[in-house]
């Protein structure tokens, strides 16, 4: 049981750690084309 709960809080935080990363990289393009159009 505690080797599932082990495994399954691991895939969350991969799950997490990704969507966090890519959700980061999103704003800093947006970023980067929102100052390319202004600058």
């Amino acid at each position: 049981m505690f080797g599932k709960m082990q495994s399954l809080a691991k895939k969350v935080l991969c799950f997490t750690l990704n969507a966090v990363i890519g959700y980061m990289a999103d704003i800093s393009e947006g970023i980067e084309e929102t100052v390319v159009k202004f600058g």
